[in-house]
């Protein structure tokens, strides 16, 4: 298991759908871009300024929050979009872990293996609000950003994608206090939770050498580069 490196997919996977939301947030001028602020003190005082401005101008502002503990995500504002991760389900490809070849810069090669079999990531977008107009709203940007069924780019290579559908719903809103919570589970089917690793290093044939014979006569060997 030493050569099976650890895979990363869970926080490939969480990170895409969280910048995907906190981009169309962005655009529409309901969150400040936070990749834009310091992070010290000096840039969080500067965002909080920018997200005062925006309840200002706006009404409310709508923060983005991924999975994180509960102190991170600090006191209960509304509006907001939460996400939370679920499960990794078997998935519907097997791998048989099929071998293949990698080349590397020096020119070798790795015989390489695939996993056993894909998996299906499960996630939870919960849109909490208080009024209905809060609720269009979070509703809409959640449309716009995560089709109901279709692709999006992962957040750092946007070459590649990945197909996500949504599988069920639910509502937790709470009357007594006046919350608004819809949930929206959505499904990123057909992913490899562990990465392709490595079983053997192979060298390049860097020449072949040849005897032919003629006539049952052996003549002068060749070398083929």
């Amino acid at each position: 298991m030493s050569n099976i490196p650890l895979s990363d997919i869970q926080e490939l996977l969480e990170r895409s759908v969280f910048h995907r939301i906190r981009k169309v947030c962005v655009d529409k001028g309901y969150l400040p871009d936070i990749t834009t602020y310091t992070k010290n003190e000096a840039g969080q005082i500067a965002y909080d300024i920018a997200i005062s401005a925006i309840v200002t101008s706006k009404g409310f502002a709508i923060e983005v929050f991924s999975n994180s503990n509960q102190e991170v995500k600090d006191v209960k504002k509304l509006p907001r979009i939460v996400l939370n991760s679920q499960d990794f389900m078997p998935g519907a490809l097997g791998g048989a872990n099929t071998r293949y070849y990698e080349k590397q810069i020096s020119g070798s090669y790795k015989k390489m293996v695939r996993p056993p079999q894909s998996s299906d990531y499960t996630f939870n977008v919960h849109l909490i609000s208080e009024t209905t107009k809060q609720a269009r709203i979070l509703n809409a940007i959640v449309a716009l950003a995560l089709p109901r069924m279709g692709y999006i780019p992962l957040y750092n290579d946007a070459t590649r994608n990945v197909f996500t559908h949504v599988i069920s719903s639910s509502d937790l809103t709470d009357q007594q206090n006046g919350i608004n919570e819809r949930v929206y589970r959505y499904e990123i089917p057909d992913i490899f939770e562990t990465e392709d690793y490595s079983i053997e290093d192979i060298a390049a044939i860097k020449e072949i050498t040849i005897t032919p014979e003629v006539d049952g006569k052996i003549t002068d060997s060749q070398v083929i580069t």
